[in-house]
């Protein structure tokens, strides 16, 4: 191969490795959960435009431990998500506008279409693995630290 297809080849290979970076990494922020048990990190990707609350976690294969997906909603408003295209069963924690945990929807069943509502309106949702709510003690009146997401 020539010499100068070889480079080229690398710069589109390193230019691709960036950029998925900059999305992944860029969109993702720590949060802090306190608990009745202590306080809990995870590394959540944010869910803000419309497009990205729609997609959610569809299609994923897996979700590493301590990690999840957070929607972050505009307006105030009742929640009502659902399964479907989702591979891996999710505990869904609603949270309110002072990011305390108001409701959870445990195990939800992948590629279920039945809705899942917030029961009560709610500012935001944060999708961590089905069984890490109760592993880690997150719970009604748990407290999530949003300033480092919003």
């Amino acid at each position: 191969m020539k010499k100068s297809l070889k480079i080229s080849i690398l710069v589109t290979v390193i230019t691709v490795i960036l950029l998925f970076g900059y999305f992944y990494f860029g969109n993702t922020k720590s949060l802090k959960i306190h608990t009745s048990n202590g306080v809990v990190t995870y590394h959540v990707e944010r869910a803000l435009t419309p497009a990205e609350q729609q997609q959610g976690l569809m299609y994923r294969k897996k979700l590493a431990s301590k990690t999840g997906m957070i929607f972050l909603f505009r307006q105030i408003r009742e929640a009502r998500m659902w399964m479907k295209n989702t591979l891996i069963p999710l505990d869904m924690v609603f949270f309110d506008h002072l990011g305390r945990v108001v409701h959870i929807h445990y195990n939800a069943v992948p590629q279920d279409e039945t809705v899942i509502s917030s029961i009560r309106p709610v500012a935001g949702v944060l999708e961590i693995n089905a069984g890490e709510a109760k592993k880690y003690k997150i719970d009604y009146g748990s407290q999530l630290d949003l300033s480092n997401v919003r």
